[in-house]
């Protein structure tokens, strides 16, 4: 089945205020891997990340991860091993930075691109593609791995990478909070492409 999860990173911001903004709450549990449904770490180059066990986890959706973002810069990363889609977006101030999504379901070497993209791009794609051009067989999807390394890039963390972190038991897990739903959270009309079973 492989990994369906997500997750939303924000730089130099109290943990505190994140949960807050995305209605959560510390259970007071701790893991060495996000195994629970939600679960958060705080990581030693100053990104606080929060790490969903659903890839279309709601924290996910874009005006999420814009208000979000009025914390500090923020980078989200979604994956789906099993239709093999993956994608990465960096918000500031509230705005849509830039963003990378690869769709698998349209083509192997489909990627969507948007924003002013990060200096490490071109790099981390010229490698992908090249690694595409050496398989002989043809059959690995490279191309999926680029929104996720560009994440990597500036997060410094990756989902199925352990961590290298001092404590054995870095995530602590989180529990979603019954809340209502905030007006200022506009529902979008536009389904996004990649969405295609949702057309």
């Amino acid at each position: 089945m492989g990994f369906k999860i997500g997750w939303i990173a924000v730089k130099d911001s109290e943990p505190a205020a994140i949960h807050k903004m995305l209605s959560l709450s510390p259970s007071g549990e701790r893991e060495e891997f996000p195994d629970s449904p939600i679960a958060g770490v705080e990581l030693p180059n100053g990104w606080y990340l929060v790490h969903f066990n659903d890839f279309l986890a709601p924290a996910l959706e874009e005006e999420s991860v814009s208000r979000v973002s009025s914390l500090g810069d923020v980078v989200a990363c979604q994956v789906h091993e099993g239709i093999m889609v993956s994608m990465a977006s960096g918000y500031k101030s509230g705005k849509l930075v830039w963003s990378v999504v690869h769709n698998a379901q349209e083509a192997l070497e489909h990627l969507e691109i948007r924003g002013s993209l990060p200096a490490e791009f071109e790099g981390i794609r010229s490698k992908k593609f090249q690694e595409k051009v050496q398989d002989d067989e043809g059959m690995v999807d490279y191309v999926f791995d680029i929104p996720v390394d560009m994440a990597r890039a500036h997060v410094g963390y990756r989902y199925d990478q352990a961590l290298a972190n001092e404590s054995e038991l870095p995530f602590h897990v989180l529990e979603q909070k019954q809340s209502v739903p905030d007006p200022e959270l506009k529902e979008t009309s536009k389904t996004p492409a990649w969405m295609f079973w949702k057309k």
